[in-house]
């Protein structure tokens, strides 16, 4: 159903009932309050004189995960998230981030950041990152904007590494990710 340009009446032009259902209760059923079904939904426009219901969404991963590798991987337990869109979303990740160099004090970076399946190069516009020597333990957190894709659905995980130190383990725990479609 699609909302219409309500008709411009005249006097004494006859009423059918097939008229008062397009023009008053399928109109009514395509205002905000007729989309929203759940707490928490936020209003989109879909395009002209259309709208949906967008509720945000999110993905925790408890356990901690560790990675050597220097490129962007998923890791174990995620979190990753399949939303459905108009061709915008935020997205919000964090994790509490650690490192192991062994012995010695070396002085390195640990990143993640989320991964939008399907986009062309992994998407990955925004990391967080910490620099640190040897077991440091922060919690951090980011965000960025996609915006110009294709609307429909998605994914988006949490990708990890860190830099590019022979004897460094980069662990993550207590991840967190956040979408918010438009």
């Amino acid at each position: 159903m699609a909302w219409t340009v309500p008709r411009t009446w005249a006097a004494e032009d006859p009423i059918t009932a097939a008229q008062l259902n397009q023009q008053v209760r399928d109109n009514l059923l395509e205002t905000e309050v007729a989309k929203a079904t759940a707490a928490g939904q936020l209003l989109m426009t879909t395009g002209n004189n259309g709208v949906a219901m967008r509720a945000p969404l999110v993905d925790s991963a408890s356990g901690t995960v560790s990675t050597s590798s220097t490129t962007p991987v998923a890791l174990s337990g995620g979190p990753s998230i399949t939303f459905t869109h108009g061709g915008n979303a935020l997205i919000l990740w964090g994790a509490e981030i650690w490192m192991s160099a062994g012995t010695g004090s070396v002085t390195s970076a640990m990143r993640c950041g989320p991964n939008m399946i399907g986009i062309g190069g992994g998407a990955i516009s925004r990391s967080i990152a910490h620099a640190a020597t040897n077991d440091a333990h922060v919690a951090y957190g980011g965000h960025t904007l996609f915006t110009g894709m294709t609307p429909g659905t998605n994914t988006v995980e949490i990708n990890y590494w860190r830099d590019n130190v022979t004897v460094l383990t980069a662990s993550f725990a207590n991840r967190r990710l956040i979408v918010v479609p438009f």
